[in-house]
């Protein structure tokens, strides 16, 4: 919307007046509901499609320069939801088209947020499905050297456990690369928002 339009006056200050479309983070709110409704009802390719539509949203930091606590904090809460829909995408990624299909993402993701453990979780997951097996293992030493040297720190305890079983061949890839379709349980595909 054009300032003019939007901004007004209003008791001694401005205030700006929007349609909830016109905002991006409503739009964004709005995609993992429909996402979320579609996992509920089992339809698997729709909440895909959904969430192929609503990442690409997502075109950098937020909220930047002093944004204030109130705001820092919902920034947060966003970074925490964006967490979340690239794990369920990546889920129903592997499921649609094979781990190979969201190796490259993650790849990036890990880049650019190396501290998130989720993100490298999935990575390690879809390499191994992939029939990666050795580039899993070694991306796994690549971010524990890095996070020792860095942090002083060990993977956490959902690492170490996916490393321990890729290293006992425990979650060896499904045939062609693909993981088994969902057999009951919850539709929700890892949706944690």
């Amino acid at each position: 919307p054009s300032l003019g339009r939007a901004l007004v006056t209003a008791d001694g200050g401005y205030r700006v007046e929007v349609e909830p479309g016109e905002v991006d983070v409503t739009v964004w709110r709005t995609g993992l509901e429909r996402c979320r409704r579609a996992l509920e009802s089992g339809d698997l390719p729709a909440a895909e499609g959904t969430l192929n539509r609503t990442l690409p949203l997502w075109r950098g930091g937020l909220l930047g320069g002093d944004a204030g606590a109130g705001l820092e904090a919902e920034a947060v809460l966003l970074t925490e939801e964006r967490f979340a829909a690239l794990e369920t995408w990546s889920r129903l990624r592997f499921e649609a088209a094979g781990a190979r299909a969201v190796v490259e993402l993650l790849q990036e993701e890990v880049a650019r947020w190396p501290y998130q453990e989720r993100l490298w979780a999935l990575l390690l997951e879809a390499l191994n499905r992939d029939g990666r097996r050795a580039e899993a293992l070694f991306t796994y030493a690549r971010l524990r050297a890095r996070l020792r040297d860095e942090l002083g720190a060990e993977p956490g305890p959902q690492l170490t456990s996916l490393h321990e079983q890729i290293l006992r061949e425990d979650v060896a890839p499904p045939p062609g690369g693909r993981p088994p379709r969902p057999h009951g349980g919850s539709a929700r595909a890892g949706w944690s928002a």
